[in-house]
């Protein structure tokens, strides 16, 4: 498969609420239900030479907790290790603001 770095992933919100609560109804007792990362992060990772979108993994830290990895994507779909590659966001639940809109109850 070869990347562009325009592949349509724009859903509705409320395809995209519903797709949440479809994961919250399954989800363990304190399941993480999203994760923050700031724009420079992102920003570092898309403004690699030859990069054309990221790939998110999910993990474990070294602490058992969940995770999502981050790397860069070029056209031909390999990744950018050599690179800039991100992790450790900011979980949600706890820290989900003060009104996480696509995640009301």
């Amino acid at each position: 498969m070869t990347f562009t770095g325009k592949e349509k992933h724009i859903i509705d919100v409320a395809d995209g609420k519903q797709m949440i609560e479809n994961y919250r109804e399954k989800a363990s007792k304190g399941s993480i239900y999203g994760t923050f990362f700031g724009k420079q992060s992102l920003l570092a990772i898309l403004g690699q030479a030859e990069c054309v979108g990221i790939r998110f993994y999910f993990g474990k830290d070294f602490g058992g907790k969940d995770q999502l990895i981050l790397v860069g994507v070029k056209e031909d779909g390999s990744e950018l290790v050599n690179g800039h590659v991100a992790s450790l966001g900011v979980s949600c639940p706890p820290e989900c603001g003060n009104t996480p809109t696509l995640m009301i109850d």
